[in-house]
């Protein structure tokens, strides 16, 4: 049996779905972090690395959230 078989496949729905889903849970998200961060006193030219990486992980979390949620 091979594995496309075995895997049922998904409805189509779900890919435009899950990128507005994504874009409609990580931007809120990256602006709470945003909000946080300018609230311990980081400034618009105080984007270090780490700052970046927050505001990047926060995106992520909203799209694996949603892909999760529709899987």
């Amino acid at each position: 049996m091979r594995l496309h078989e075995q895997v049922p496949e998904w409805p189509a729905w779900t890919a435009p779905a899950a990128v507005v889903g994504g874009y409609l849970a990580g931007v809120p998200l990256s602006v709470l972090v945003a909000v946080a961060l300018a609230a311990a006193g980081f400034e618009g030219d105080d984007l270090s690395p780490g700052v970046v990486l927050a505001l990047v992980v926060a995106l992520a979390a909203g799209f694996i959230g949603v892909a999760v949620a529709l899987a």
